[in-house]
């Protein structure tokens, strides 16, 4: 039933805004992902140590239970900050998680992980970027006329935005920071800069693009080939087995054979 219920919402909202969800009983096995529902929980074994990290600062810092674009989370998860959120038995609604991409007023830069975490917490994260590392352009000034985002084209791995601006944007992409994810823009490749903490952003210049997100992982491609050889000798080997238990059937019913 709670999946019919986000499927049902989820008619009605176009992709950057379709929300996740987080820590919700009903899903302690993949269904989401089967049924195409957005879960925070991920799947585990490509979970990354700054997805753990984020988790446990989400709990203390509802404003990260916005960033993830949760929208129903379990309400002891938050027991402290519980007020804030209207419930559904057991379940808290948050009715303000961000989109799945936005623009930023302004962006600061941390120096290491661990800055990039605090700093997560301190400032308003609909208006500022937290950015690790250095940037190719130091000079850039954002604009508050942020432009529109529409979604073009969209499948797991793979999202082709258009984005229209009047003047040079920054865009964060609510989607951890795994690696493995390449950036283009109008087919030229762009730096995916570490975002408030977990996630991704870009740059984009003014006018109208074609921002695109895609995932490419080496170490998948490399496991993919492995598997797929593994899988040509089991069969290889199978129809030798199978040969030779024929051959040996008709030995023994034809000896003279």
């Amino acid at each position: 039933p709670f999946s019919q219920q986000v499927l049902k919402e989820y008619e009605g909202k176009n992709e950057l805004e379709k929300f996740s969800i987080f820590g919700i009983s009903d899903f302690a096995d993949n269904s989401p992902q089967q049924n195409r529902i957005y879960n925070f929980d991920g799947y585990n074994p490509l979970e990354i140590t700054r997805h753990a990290k984020y988790v446990d600062a989400m709990a203390k810092n509802t404003q990260l239970v916005d960033l993830a674009g949760i929208k129903y989370i379990p309400c002891e998860f938050i027991a402290s900050r519980i007020v804030r959120f209207d419930k559904q038995e057991n379940v808290c609604i948050n009715d303000k998680y961000f989109p799945r991409a936005f623009f930023v007023d302004s962006f600061e830069i941390a120096n290491n992980e661990a800055i990039a975490l605090e700093r997560i917490t301190q400032v308003n994260l609909r208006e500022t970027a937290i950015i690790e590392g250095e940037l190719p352009t130091q000079d850039l000034k954002l604009s508050k006329e942020r432009g529109n985002i529409n979604v073009i084209d969209f499948h797991p791995g793979y999202w082709k935005l258009e984005t229209t601006t009047n003047t040079p944007q920054l865009l964060v992409f609510v989607q951890t920071n795994y690696p493995g994810w390449q950036a283009t823009i109008d087919g030229k490749e762009t730096p995916i800069n570490q975002t408030d903490y977990l996630f991704q952003s870009i740059f984009v210049p003014a006018g109208t693009h074609e921002a695109v997100f895609v995932f490419h992982s080496p170490k998948l491609m490399t496991g993919a080939i492995i598997t797929g050889i593994t899988l040509a000798l089991l069969a290889i080997f199978s129809l030798m087995t199978m040969i030779g238990w024929l051959l040996s059937r008709r030995f023994q019913v034809f000896p003279e054979l």
